[in-house]
């Protein structure tokens, strides 16, 4: 239950970061700054690592539960 809290507030926090990243990219798109494909990719990149992270949360909030319970 632990991990499973922790991975879900993680993952609204990852979510917003994510959202926001590509919310400046769209401005910085509309202003010209970047291409179309730099907004693509840039995007396509910041969701991926996003779901990558989030995907490895679990495991990693799992050896330091287990690691901190282990203290006690």
């Amino acid at each position: 239950m632990q991990i499973f809290l922790a991975v879900l507030f993680s993952g609204i926090i990852i979510a917003i970061t994510v959202s926001s990243i590509i919310k400046v990219l769209l401005i910085a798109h509309r202003r010209k700054e970047i291409s179309k494909r730099q907004f693509a990719s840039m995007a396509t990149m910041s969701t991926i690592v996003g779901i990558v992270v989030l995907t490895v949360l679990p495991a990693l909030y799992d050896v330091v539960f287990t690691y901190f319970n282990s203290l006690t």
